[in-house]
C-alpha cells in the first residue's frame, strides 16, 4: 500500500513538471499530449495484468437458480400435497380433503388428541419435522432477508420460560384439591391428559387413574429428581416422555409462528385450490401455461439488454448512438 501511494506521488510530481513548461508553439501543446499517450501505451502493454478481484461476485447472487414446483407457482403457493398425503394415511391424521388439510395443518395441537401426538412410535414427531423442513425453506426461497434463524431461536428463549412456569403452575393448581375424588370430579379428562404430559407422566387410564398420578407428583414435588440409572427404568421412562413433550410443544410453536409469517400465502393457496376444484383439464393446462408464460417474461426482464443493431459497424458513442464521420 505504501508503495502505491509514493507511485501516486511520483506521478503528481511529474503532471504538474509537464504542466509547468510553456509549449513553444500551439502544435507543440498536441504533439506532447500525442507524445504522453504513446509513451503510456508503450509502459502499459508490457505490464501484467492487473490482481484479480479478491472477492468474486458469484453470478447466482443476481441471477439465482431457485426451484419451484409447477404447485409453488414461483414462490407464489405453498406445495403441501406430499405432507397431505402422509396425514391422512397416517394414525395421527383423518380422511379430510386437500382444502381441509390447508386449513387444519398450522394448528395439529387442535385437531389432533394428545394421546396420539405423544405416541411412542414417533409418527407425528417425524411429520412435524418434515412440515417444520418444507416452511423454512420455503421462506429461505421466497424471502431470502428473512432471519429465519434468528425468529425461531427468540422463539425456543420465549418458550423455555413459558414451559418452566407451566409446569410449576399445574403444581400449584393441585393444591387446591383435597381428594381425588375431587379433581376426578371438577378438572375434565383432557385437561388431566395434559397436565400428566407436562409432567412427564404417563397420560393413558381412567380418569380417577389420571387424578391418582397428579396426586403423586404433587406429593413429590419438593423432593428431589432420582437418579436415572439402570436400576429406575420408570424414572429414565418419565424423563424421557416429559422430554419428548416439551420437544413436540416446541416444535408446535414453531410451526405457528412460522404460518404467521406465511398468512397471506396460506390464504392465497387455499382460495387457488377451490378455484382449481371447478376447473376442467383443459382449463388447468392453460393456467400451467399462463404460468410458464410469466416465469419466461420475468426471466427475460432479468437478462441484459441486446446491443443496439448496427449492420454497418460504425462508430459507437458512449450513449450507443452512431457517430457521424466526416
Amino acid at each position: 500500500m505504501r508503495g502505491r501511494h509514493e507511485e501516486i506521488e511520483q506521478l503528481e510530481r511529474s503532471i504538474v513538471k509537464e504542466l509547468q513548461m510553456e509549449p513553444a508553439t500551439a502544435g507543440g501543446g498536441l504533439h506532447r499530449v500525442r507524445a504522453m499517450i504513446k509513451r503510456i501505451m508503450e509502459n502499459y502493454h508490457p505490464c501484467p495484468p492487473p490482481e484479480p478481484d479478491r472477492f468474486p461476485v458469484d453470478d447466482d447472487v443476481y441471477d439465482p437458480d431457485i426451484d419451484f414446483s409447477r404447485e409453488e407457482a414461483s414462490g407464489r403457493y405453498l406445495d403441501l400435497h406430499e405432507l397431505f398425503r402422509e396425514y391422512v394415511n397416517s394414525v395421527f391424521g383423518e380422511r379430510i380433503g386437500y382444502s381441509a388439510y390447508i386449513d387444519v395443518f398450522s394448528r395439529p395441537h387442535e385437531v389432533i388428541p394428545l394421546n396420539l401426538r405423544l405416541s411412542k412410535e414417533g409418527r407425528y414427531k417425524q411429520y412435524l419435522q418434515k412440515l417444520l423442513a418444507y416452511l423454512i425453506h420455503f421462506i429461505e426461497r421466497t424471502e431470502p432477508l428473512q432471519d429465519v434463524d434468528a425468529i425461531l431461536s427468540r422463539l425456543a428463549t420465549e418458550f423455555e420460560e413459558q414451559w418452566a412456569s407451566n409446569v410449576n403452575e399445574v403444581i400449584i393448581r393441585l393444591e387446591e384439591y383435597t381428594t381425588v375424588e375431587e379433581l376426578t370430579m371438577k378438572v375434565r379428562p383432557e385437561k388431566l391428559k395434559e397436565a400428566l404430559a407436562l409432567l412427564g407422566l404417563k397420560t393413558g387410564g381412567t380418569p380417577q387413574q389420571r387424578a391418582e398420578r397428579l396426586f403423586l407428583a404433587k406429593q413429590h414435588k419438593h423432593t428431589a429428581p432420582p437418579r436415572l440409572d439402570k436400576q429406575q427404568p420408570i424414572s429414565c421412562r418419565r424423563h424421557d416422555h416429559q422430554e419428548d413433550a416439551k420437544e413436540i410443544a416446541l416444535m408446535e410453536a414453531k410451526l405457528k409462528r412460522l404460518c404467521d409469517l406465511l398468512h397471506e400465502t396460506i390464504t392465497q393457496t387455499k382460495e387457488r385450490v377451490e378455484r382449481k376444484q371447478g376447473l376442467t383439464y383443459k382449463e388447468l393446462q392453460a393456467e400451467w401455461e399462463e404460468q410458464g408464460a410469466d416465469d419466461d417474461d420475468q426471466s427475460s426482464d432479468r437478462k441484459p439488454q441486446q446491443q443496439n443493431n448496427n449492420p454497418l459497424k460504425l462508430p459507437m458513442g458512449w450513449e450507443a448512438h452512431t457517430l457521424l464521420v466526416v
